[in-house]
């Protein structure tokens, strides 16, 4: 929450641990894994703003989701949450 709060200016409540992720922080030779931990959540305050380190802040339903996406496991991550979405409507 806090990391959303610093990245985006939003206030959120989780809702559900989506999964856990292994990916490397870096992809040089001396990189190190890391483990990834995403929950879903929901918007309850704050104002919308990019923190100093991104030029822009925006918002892409799973079937507009731009090509360049940050980190090799993100791909999965955001395929996890899109079958997450479908099965939600087909309850």
């Amino acid at each position: 929450m806090r990391e959303v709060r610093e990245e985006t200016g939003l206030e959120v409540r989780l809702t559900e641990l989506l999964g856990f992720y292994m990916d490397r922080y870096s992809y040089d030779d001396g990189g190190r894994y890391c483990l990834n931990i995403y929950f879903l959540a929901e918007v309850e305050g704050g104002r919308e703003a990019p923190a100093d380190d991104a030029a822009e802040l925006a918002w892409f339903a799973p079937d507009e989701l731009p090509g360049e996406i940050a980190f090799d496991h993100a791909r999965v991550v955001l395929a996890d949450w899109a079958r997450r979405l479908d099965q939600k409507r087909r309850d």
